[in-house]
């Protein structure tokens, strides 16, 4: 599976916010980093159809996704920064609702849901309301409805936000479990996260692709003109 960008671009009057903006994601997870207004939230826009691109196009195994439509969204799971669910709700009657919205047929619903609670470790929490779950049970929430009905891209905005440390240390060991055979995409501004999660990260900043590669060939490329380079270094140098 590939989805393919190829010179997408945005415009939101005659600003942009989004300019040629080329890459081919295979299955792994990417890190989109970058600072606020960077365009990480425009391309996250575009690649899950709530934005139609200015210009340019993205293409899923050479097919345009937005003639796809529908067939398109059902490869999609998306992970939103904000912790806005139904906290009345107990969370696996949040997910029979997320199910139906999905389409997933009632018949498979139960054994799909039973299947993504324990995937993220929320098996003996399932009755309990939304509201009474902590910062890092609600993110794993999050996470659930994203990857229910096993879409192969995963698309997620500043997942880590607001979580303690250890917390956070769960939260990525529980996105590197569910990453296999998956094009997982994470947008965030803490380079921590996608220094031990992402196996490419791409630098954005006022729309444009200004680094990218593998963490290995992003290091090599540095260590030239840099005291013991770290992802975090380039970043803060690629900022200035």
């Amino acid at each position: 599976m590939i989805l393919e960008a190829k010179g997408v671009t945005k415009y939101y009057g005659k600003k942009a916010a989004l300019v040629d903006f080329s890459y081919a994601f295979h299955p792994g997870i990417y890190g989109l980093l970058g600072p606020n207004g960077a365009g990480k939230s425009t391309l996250m826009g575009v690649m899950t159809t709530n934005l139609k691109a200015t210009a340019g196009e993205l293409l899923l195994d050479g097919k345009n996704i937005r003639e796809m439509g529908k067939e398109y969204r059902r490869y999609i799971g998306y992970m939103p920064q904000q912790q806005k669910l139904y906290d009345g709700f107990p969370f696996v009657r949040f997910l029979y609702y997320i199910a139906a919205l999905k389409g997933i047929p009632r018949a498979e619903a139960s054994a799909e849901i039973e299947k993504t609670v324990r995937a993220v470790n929320l098996w003996e929490a399932k009755d309990d309301p939304i509201g009474t779950y902590s910062g890092g049970m609600r993110q794993r929430a999050l996470l659930a409805q994203a990857i229910l009905g096993n879409p192969q891209i995963v698309i997620m905005d500043e997942p880590t936000v607001g979580l303690d440390p250890r917390e956070r240390v769960n939260f990525r060991e529980l996105v590197s479990s569910i990453a296999e055979d998956r094009i997982v995409i994470i947008a965030t501004h803490i380079v921590s996260d996608l220094e031990k999660l992402a196996s490419e990260i791409i630098f954005l900043n006022h729309g444009h692709i200004i680094e990218s590669g593998t963490m290995e060939e992003l290091l090599a490329r540095y260590a030239e003109t840099m005291e013991e380079p770290s992802i975090e270094k380039i970043y803060m140098q690629l900022e200035k």
